[in-house]
């Protein structure tokens, strides 16, 4: 009896040591399982999130090639040296910045709800070139055009994004075409008769600098007119100065949302392959010289001075002291209407001094 007890007892622990074998292994199947779930899913989401990176971040590319910076030169505020010795100015010039209103508003007073569109208008020099001489040269081809769909510049500090493009016929342009482009236009209709598009008018002039830091371009510009940004400037969020990581994009590639049925900028082969088949690529002026090219504005965190390296920043600042001087010269407002070949009858001046202002029409001066 003894025996048969002890037998039992064996057998009773192989069938517990058994069934616990055999409970175990379902519980590591499913364990395996459930890692193999949430791999697939991490997966899943990686995928989308680089997607969306792709879409949403064109600057992503070149911040991973950007040297990195120690905690002790973050703390101090200064730049790689990698940056400093790679910074190239690529373009600078005067920038202009217009808004137009909305069909039949004679009185705009809101950017929001009165605004049509916004333009920057640029007007680049040579190296050596002086920003009198090509403010006088009427028939000075280079000048361009870059719509602002959303009316405002990105709002810096907070890593705004807008996309922006250059319209047909604006990639390089004399200045009679660029009054043409800015005035009034009035149209017959059907429906509802006369429709009047008030013309553009000019809010800020001031001096610009396209630098690329060796990864990343830059866009920064000074204002000059008015010395002081008032109102009018505020809503459009023109700073005295501002800085933009610039990008533009791949029209080979798939189209973010806000530029989905818009026409692409047609690049010859030579300009294509700059993409290195990647979405975006860091801005370079010759990009600006095709028509419906896409153009990327990132608002940065600082000031000017925060983006560009020492020499970048001197020679942006003697830019704008130069301008500065001339538009004294020439009378403070009145410098950008005999910039652009512009009259007050047509193109309002008060946005210039900050303030909102009724519509008047009048005759282009003939250059």
């Amino acid at each position: 009896m003894v025996q048969t007890r002890s037998a039992g007892k064996k057998h009773d622990a192989d069938q517990t040591t058994l069934g616990q074998k055999i409970e175990r292994q379902p519980k590591k199947a499913k364990v395996t399982k459930k890692k193999h779930t949430h791999e697939k899913a991490s997966k899943g989401k990686r995928k989308a999130k680089e997607e969306e990176e792709e879409e949403e971040e064109p600057d992503k590319e070149e911040k991973e090639e950007k040297p990195s910076v120690s905690k002790h030169e973050a703390s101090a505020g200064t730049k790689p040296k990698d940056k400093e010795s790679s910074s190239q100015t690529l373009e600078k010039g005067l920038v202009y910045f217009f808004f137009r209103p909305k069909i039949d508003v004679e009185t705009p007073h809101d950017a929001d709800a009165d605004i049509q569109r916004s333009y920057i208008v640029l007007r680049p020099i040579g190296k050596n070139e002086k920003l009198g001489d090509s403010a006088r040269d009427a028939e000075n081809d280079k000048t361009r055009i870059i719509e602002i769909p959303k009316k405002k510049l990105p709002a810096t500090g907070r890593h705004d994004r807008f996309l922006t493009f250059v319209p047909k016929g604006c990639a390089g342009m004399v200045l009679k075409e660029v009054r043409e482009r800015l005035c009034e236009d009035v149209n017959e209709t059907k429906t509802k008769g006369t429709r009047v598009t008030p013309a553009a008018r000019p809010e800020g002039e001031g001096v610009y600098s396209i630098v690329h830091d060796g990864s990343t371009t830059h866009f920064a510009y000074m204002l000059t007119v008015p010395s002081e940004p008032a109102d009018v400037q505020k809503a459009f969020n023109i700073r005295s100065q501002g800085s933009f990581v610039v990008s533009v994009k791949n029209p080979e590639t798939k189209q973010p949302p806000q530029a989905r049925g818009l026409p692409q900028a047609e690049y010859p082969k030579e300009v294509i392959e700059k993409f290195r088949q990647r979405s975006w690529a860091p801005l370079e002026p010759e990009f600006m010289s095709y028509d419906h090219a896409q153009i990327l504005f990132i608002g940065e965190k600082g000031d000017v001075a925060d983006e560009l390296d020492k020499a970048e920043m001197e020679e942006i600042e003697k830019l704008e002291e130069e301008d500065e001087k001339r538009m004294k010269h020439l009378g403070e407002e009145d410098g950008v209407f005999k910039d652009l070949k512009l009259t007050k009858d047509e193109f309002p001046e008060d946005a210039l001094e900050g303030t909102w202002v009724q519509s008047s029409q009048g005759q282009v001066m003939d250059v």
